[in-house]
């Protein structure tokens, strides 16, 4: 596995990641103050 292909793979993962908290967050915040 060469050094660009892991680059690649974590630029992915953190893209990925970054939209998971983006679609979470308003969901999370909404059973947060529903528990409230």
């Amino acid at each position: 596995m060469s050094s660009t292909e892991m680059y690649t793979q974590v630029f992915a993962l953190n893209v990925a990641a970054r939209h998971r908290v983006q679609l979470s967050m308003p969901e999370t915040e909404a059973m947060l103050k529903g528990r409230r």
